[in-house]
């Protein structure tokens, strides 16, 4: 894994020096990515791509969380891949990406969305634990 992101990281280098080479001294500047925009973005693009665009903001933006927590309730190692792959997107996003880039969501989108389905296990299995914890401690 380590070995697979020194060869992202090299690649990415060896972009920007051949983008770099290229460039001439009149070009515009590009306004870089760094934008810092935070988790706010990656939820306000999965509002509004999703259905979840007709609700309020305040009950839009914990929706959007839910796939999320479905996924982490698969458990095992698809549960753990997905949940590990969604989180480094999206905070990816909130490092990297412009409030104009908010369609960057559209490329895991699918998959994270799908995580709905498993939110009622998760959910299940989060109750059934705080209640089996709380009658212990009784």
């Amino acid at each position: 894994m380590v070995g697979l992101l020194a060869l992202f990281a090299a690649m990415m280098g060896l972009h920007y020096h051949l983008v770099e080479m290229r460039r001439m001294a009149g070009d515009p500047a590009s306004q870089g990515w760094d934008a810092m925009t935070g988790y706010a973005l990656p939820l306000m693009a999965l509002s509004r791509l999703t259905a979840f665009l007709v609700l309020p903001v305040t009950i839009a933006a914990p929706l959007a969380i839910l796939p999320f927590v479905g996924w982490l309730g698969l458990g095992g190692r698809i549960g753990l891949f997905a949940a590990l792959w969604f989180a480094g997107f999206f905070t990816a996003m909130a490092l990297f990406a412009r409030p104009e880039n908010f369609y960057w969501a559209q490329l895991v989108l699918p998959a994270y969305v799908a995580g709905l389905a498993f939110v009622p296990r998760a959910l299940g299995e989060l109750l059934r634990n705080s209640l089996g914890r709380s009658e212990r401690q009784s």
